[in-house]
């Protein structure tokens, strides 16, 4: 019993989409030679063009970080998922015997006395 094969892997694949734009856009803001981006925060920040860059890598690495983590929290909640639905079906397997051990007890006390029945 496990949580959806097709929400796990939607998770997975949205940490490795995100992880990939982020890369490769770390990768044109650091490796181009005229980036717009840098132009727009340089004039706007009144930094040098390598602050900038320092800024940008700051930030992608951020991101992936955060990203990293939801994807951990995403798996944690998984697997949670997965220990209470275990519990919920012991819990409920447990109520069932409790159910029919009380149906048992009460046939146990219940006798009928043939000798005795009159017609």
């Amino acid at each position: 019993m496990s949580s959806s094969f097709l929400t796990k892997h939607l998770s997975k694949l949205s940490l490795v989409i995100n992880l990939t734009l982020t890369v490769i856009f770390w990768l044109y803001c650091i490796g181009t030679t005229d980036p717009t981006l840098i132009y727009i925060v340089q004039s706007y920040a009144f930094i040098s063009m390598n602050a900038v860059k320092v800024i940008i890598t700051t930030a992608c690495g951020i991101w992936i970080i955060k990203s990293i983590t939801a994807y951990e929290f995403k798996v944690i909640q998984f697997v949670q998922a997965d220990l209470l639905k275990e519990i919920l079906l012991e819990l409920q397997l447990s109520r069932k015997s409790k159910e029919i051990d009380k149906v048992d007890s009460i046939k146990d006390d219940v006798k009928i006395d043939f000798d005795n029945v009159k017609f």
